[in-house]
């Protein structure tokens, strides 16, 4: 199978998530290290309020809203609503640290930039079965397992290119295009994931990402895996030798 064909099935792609390469990024938010810092403190109350959300998103997304689709057959709107504008501040916080956006995101759950938007369509009649409280979740937690896995080399490839593009962001003040496309396609990956999890869609989501630039995204990609590859040998490795720790911690008593 060529690489295109296992990235380019776009019938099961959602939701509708709209970019347009920004034109004048911000050089000094996109200062090598610095920039990073003083946008990752400046998010400070913006991540809190996704923490205060995701706690209320876990009971009424997750918990909640399952039942009522079991006994109703229908989406909970307050649940619909909610799992929309979270999903949407994420974006706009991930595309102000990505310097997709010189626009703070603030704390409202819509979206005002003109350069991206996020729409989902409330589902009319979704699945009881795969919706089912509780197992439903775990069923599509297993069955998502190749498509995070897809998700996280995407992942890395876009932060990768991300720290690659701080140089001409700074130096020449553009946005190279290549990175603004691995980036949005990671952001569509990750909400494609959400949308299937939540039940927003029964369709088991497409592992579609862009291959123009083509030789520089499979280069990202290839850097992707082996960053992917090299954090699951060290998570292994530190909980392989815990117990030896652990047990040197004992005998030295």
């Amino acid at each position: 199978m060529r690489i295109e064909d296992f990235f380019s099935s776009k019938q099961r792609f959602y939701p509708d998530l709209s970019f347009s390469h920004i034109k004048n990024p911000n050089k000094w938010l996109s200062f090598p290290l610095f920039g990073f810092i003083f946008k990752g403190i400046v998010l400070t109350p913006v991540t809190l309020e996704l923490v205060f959300l995701g706690i209320i998103y876990l009971f009424v997304v997750i918990l909640i809203n399952p039942c009522i689709i079991l006994f109703s057959g229908k989406y909970w709107q307050f649940a619909y609503e909610l799992n929309l504008g979270v999903m949407r501040l994420s974006l706009k916080t991930y595309a102000f640290f990505a310097g997709l956006t010189n626009k703070y995101p603030w704390f409202n759950l819509t979206i005002s930039d003109e350069l991206f938007n996020l729409n989902i369509e409330k589902p009319k009649n979704p699945n009881k079965l795969l919706n089912f409280p509780i197992l439903g979740i775990l069923f599509k937690v297993i069955i998502l397992l190749p498509f995070w896995i897809v998700d996280r080399i995407v992942s890395s490839a876009a932060g990768i290119a991300y720290l690659f593009s701080c140089l001409p962001i700074f130096f020449q003040g553009r946005y190279p295009e290549s990175a603004y496309e691995i980036t949005r396609d990671y952001l569509r990956l990750s909400f494609a994931g959400c949308v299937y999890l939540t039940g927003l869609s029964d369709t088991y989501p497409s592992m579609y990402i862009s291959l123009n630039h083509k030789k520089i995204k499979i280069f990202l990609l290839i850097l992707g895996i082996l960053i992917s590859l090299s954090n699951f040998s060290s998570s292994g490795q530190s909980k392989y030798n815990s117990p030896n720790q652990s047990s040197s911690k004992v005998i030295y008593k």
